[in-house]
C-alpha cells in the first residue's frame, strides 16, 4: 500500500508521455517549440506529482520529482520553494 501512489504517480507519467507522442503527426518534423512545450508539460505534470507526495510527508520523492521539475523548467519557482520546505522538513536546509 506505501508504493501503490508512488507507482500510479509513474503510471500516469508514463501514460503522459505516450499521449503527448501520440498527438504528434509521424511525418511532422520536431522543433524546437514542440520540445520546449513538452519540456514545459512535463515540468507541471512533475511538480503535481511532487505536491502530492508532499501532502503525504514523503519528502524524499517529492524533492525528486521537485528537482525534475526544475530539470525541465528551470524558472518554475514554486518547485524551488517545495523543494525548500521538503528540504527543512528533512533537517537538510
Amino acid at each position: 500500500m506505501k508504493f501503490v501512489k508512488y507507482i500510479t504517480a509513474v503510471l500516469l507519467l508514463t501514460l503522459l508521455n505516450t499521449a503527448i507522442a501520440s498527438k504528434r503527426n509521424n511525418n511532422q518534423p520536431v522543433t524546437s517549440e514542440i520540445l520546449m512545450q513538452d519540456k514545459a508539460r512535463l515540468a507541471e505534470k512533475h511538480f503535481y506529482v511532487g505536491v502530492s507526495f508532499l501532502k503525504l510527508n514523503k519528502y524524499q520523492e517529492a524533492i525528486e520529482n521537485f528537482d525534475l521539475a526544475i530539470k525541465y523548467n528551470p524558472n518554475l519557482s514554486e518547485a524551488y520553494n517545495n523543494k525548500g520546505f521538503c528540504l527543512g522538513k528533512l533537517g537538510q536546509l
